[in-house]
């Protein structure tokens, strides 16, 4: 009945019935659903190792060579390991130059969303896709509005000639204080009243509709108000911001007032009255009334709403939703962050210095709210819509985060762990995640740098992101030992037998020769640094963890101690913690019959075969 495996990756691991069973069915699971699989299968892997990525710009921080300087060779790697590699380390490694501009982009154009029967993933593109309305509006706007403004005296905005998206760049500088983006483009051409004339008006954008379908399955915090503001921040005001709308409408149309007399504007402000407002929508109505004040005695119109589109905001998007799941309000945060990077992405084709400054305090922000969210949010089959999208957004997010540190650099020929073996089996065998060149194309590693730091900083968070089934709580009984420590050891015992296939292959022998000869150690040596580098990095708010991890987790791997000529005291290899955990006579009995000792490649494999 049972199954032992003999290989180089054992451990031994207790787990209850309730825990074991959903996991382990490797014959009785159901599939992925196909959006979750078919994203899988389309992208790179999006947990990124973001912080070795070299950066060319001055006000950037060349991490490879910011990772050696802040190593201590004095300290025993023995006796001290995170001494040894991040004793040197400062706080300001991480500076962003510019966004990766265009990878985003291209992922969300890609992504179909059908009208009706959308996944998970079409419905987070079709949000994202509506809150960036105002940079993918129709070229015959663009000329519109070209024609007000020289009509009205005022310049359009000039962009490089080499750039792709110019167009797209004059649009938003025209609208970038109107925060208008979620829910109307901006858009110009005769009065529509007399036909005669200029004038400036918003335009329903109908793209909302999605966007609406998809909110009335959704929570957005207590109301939909707060999305619809974070919305509005798309195009960098800090707040709602139809005020700025006001004021940049109203100064063009004073503009208008000075034409000759020979080309009047003779309209006048267009309010539905026949709509009973409420709530928000009836709040925006009173500001626009109050604000959007007769200029001089031409009476221009600046804007026309039809009462159809009026009733569908106010009832589908401004009427508060109940909550239905947390899960749903932390997909929706991820979408709007995402919504915020592909806003500067289609905007500028140049590093958008202002834009970045202004993200100081929006970016840490964003993340932190992220992450404090994802501890509320249970574990989930992915079997329906809302375990679906929260399974999406949050390796969304992990993307997010690692396009934003991912700095502009030569991107050509980037180097990618050869994931071909061990680790590499699970992934390829069963086709749910390719990890191989074709695949994986990262913008930017360090690939030139040190092959080494690269590997072991991208493949642990692969690891770590595979094994996220494995390291719920009621599953690790690790006595005095601390469960971090643990689960980072088994994570760094899988990836080093990976990595050692690519290093015995000979394939990159030209690259591991470089880096030895440019940081002074051996390549084993720097894979070792590069782990303790990435848990200094990504523990930064606690030193204390980072510490444990790299004085103790890697003390337990016989690698470790061979590479750094270690000795112990007493055994202490990956085995003897997996004795540690449980006696195997307490494991319970699954589908799979009576597991006491398994093998985590194959494991893993059974596992995404689930």
């Amino acid at each position: 009945m049972g199954r032992i495996v003999q290989h180089r990756s054992v451990i031994t691991v207790r787990r209850s019935r309730m825990v074991l069973a959903p996991i382990l069915k490797a014959k009785h699971c159901s599939s992925l659903p196909p959006a979750v699989r078919n994203f899988l299968l389309a992208q790179e892997p999006l947990v990124l190792y973001n912080y070795l990525a070299p950066c060319s710009h001055p006000r950037c921080y060349n991490v490879v060579t910011a990772i050696h300087e802040s190593m201590k060779p004095s300290i025993a790697p023995c006796y001290d390991f995170y001494g040894y590699a991040c004793g040197g380390r400062r706080g300001n490694h991480v500076t962003t130059d510019a966004l990766h501009r265009t990878a985003l982009l291209r992922w969300v154009s890609t992504v179909p969303t059908p009208p009706m029967g959308q996944s998970a993933l079409q419905k987070a593109a079709a949000l994202l896709r509506a809150c960036m309305r105002l940079t993918s509006q129709k070229h015959e706007d663009l000329d519109a509005i070209r024609g007000v403004l020289k009509a009205g005296g005022l310049p359009f905005p000039n962009m490089p000639s080499t750039s792709t998206y110019a167009v797209i760049q004059s649009i938003v500088d025209v609208n970038f204080d109107a925060g208008i983006a979620p829910l109307f483009r901006l858009t110009a051409g005769k009065d529509l009243l007399s036909g005669k004339g200029y004038m400036l008006y918003l335009a329903p954008a109908y793209d909302i509709v999605t966007f609406a379908d998809f909110l009335q399955q959704m929570i957005v915090s207590d109301n939909v108000d707060v999305y619809i503001r974070r919305c509005a921040e798309v195009v960098g005001e800090p707040s709602w911001s139809y005020s700025a709308l006001i004021r940049a409408i109203k100064s063009v149309n004073q503009q208008f007032l000075e034409l000759s007399a020979t080309n009047p504007l003779k309209a006048e402000l267009k309010l539905s009255t026949s709509y009973q407002k409420g709530d928000t929508w009836f709040m925006l109505s009173r500001i626009l009334a109050n604000r959007f004040e007769i200029v001089g005695t031409a009476k221009p119109t600046f804007l026309v709403l039809d009462d159809a589109y009026f009733r569908f905001l106010a009832r589908s998007i401004f009427e508060p939703l109940e909550p239905a799941s947390l899960s749903a309000y932390v997909g929706m945060y991820v979408v709007w962050l995402v919504s915020r990077l592909a806003s500067n992405n289609l905007a500028y084709s140049t590093p958008a210095e202002n834009f970045t400054r202004s993200l100081v305090d929006l970016w840490p922000r964003c993340f932190s709210d992220v992450h404090s969210l994802y501890a509320y949010v249970p574990d989930q089959d992915d079997t329906d819509y809302v375990d679906g999208f929260l399974s999406v957004s949050r390796i969304t997010a992990q993307y997010v985060t690692g396009l934003l540190f991912n700095w502009t650099a030569n991107a050509s020929d980037p180097f990618v762990p050869p994931f071909s073996t061990s680790l590499p089996l699970m992934v390829s065998t069963h086709g749910k995640v390719q990890l191989n060149m074709e695949t994986v194309a990262p913008p930017t590693f360090t690939y030139n740098r040190s092959p080494s730091l690269n590997y072991a900083g991208l493949g642990y968070n692969v690891v770590q992101q595979c094994l996220r089934q494995l390291y719920l709580k009621d599953i690790w009984d690790t006595g005095d030992m601390s469960t971090d420590v643990l689960q980072a050891s088994v994570a760094a015992h899988i990836l080093y037998n990976a990595y050692m296939e690519a290093r015995r292959s000979g394939t990159y022998e030209a690259r591991f020769r470089q880096e030895e000869e440019k940081f002074g150690l051996k390549p084993e040596q720097l894979f070792f640094v590069g782990l303790c580098a990435n848990w200094c990095r990504q523990n930064s708010h606690q030193p204390a963890l980072a510490k444990q991890l790299c004085r103790s987790s890697l003390r337990l791997l016989t690698p470790f101690d061979d590479a750094f000529g270690c000795t112990r005291s007493e055994p202490s290899t990956l085995e003897t913690v997996a004795r540690l955990l449980a006696a195997p006579e307490e494991y319970s009995e699954t589908d799979c019959g009576d597991i006491t000792v398994f093998d985590y490649d194959i494991f893993i494999g059974e596992l995404y075969q689930c």
